[in-house]
């Protein structure tokens, strides 16, 4: 229920205290739960500024940002701008540890067994270069190696999520970017914001 509460909680403080105001400045507005991605048109002090105004107003969210030209992190993905373009990839933060189920854990078989192929895909979907994708799919093969997994089976589950992965691949035109969020019904296709 808490997530409800919170997503119905920022939906309204987003309507009134973000898109409204600041609608001519936000060329992309993503938001899960809490967490807030904005792609932003104007100066980087702008940018302070609109967070700055957010923090004083008299409600109970504060919001702290990073504004950057070149790298930010959203969720599990990073994303940084390369030659003019926006590439991305698996994030995790620096005080992550390795989580992952023990494959001898109590937990149901079928659920230990799905999580290596669950895990390779999810770096195959964040990741936008291929060289860059190729060292987290080792380095999350490690992790697994690390928590009781045999290589042998590693190797199979990823040589499977790869071709899993081409097949989805091939459906696509070419790479895309995938946020699990909430849509916000008042931003239209063309990234303008208008009421209902």
């Amino acid at each position: 229920m808490v997530p409800m509460y919170a997503n119905s909680y920022m939906y309204i403080f987003e309507t009134e205290h973000i898109l409204e105001p600041f609608k001519r400045n936000i060329i992309k507005y993503f938001r899960f739960i809490d967490d807030i991605l904005i792609i932003w048109r104007g100066t980087k002090t702008q940018a302070q500024e609109m967070v700055e105004h957010i923090n004083q107003l008299p409600t109970p969210i504060r919001m702290t940002a990073n504004v950057n030209t070149e790298k930010v992190q959203f969720l599990d993905v990073e994303l940084s701008v390369e030659n003019h373009r926006m590439v991305y990839s698996l994030y995790s933060k620096p005080t992550d540890r390795n989580t992952i189920l023990h494959y001898n854990s109590a937990h149901p078989m079928n659920l230990i067994k799905f999580k290596p192929k669950a895990q390779f895909l999810r770096v195959m979907r964040n990741n936008s270069k291929e060289m860059t994708k190729q060292q987290q799919l080792q380095e999350m093969k490690m992790k697994f190696l690390d928590r009781g997994y045999s290589e042998r089976v590693l190797d199979k589950v990823l040589e499977e999520a790869e071709k899993n992965a081409t097949m989805l691949q091939d459906t696509i035109t070419g790479p895309k970017l995938v946020f699990p969020m909430t849509f916000h019904s008042k931003i239209t296709e063309n990234n303008q914001y208008c009421e209902a």
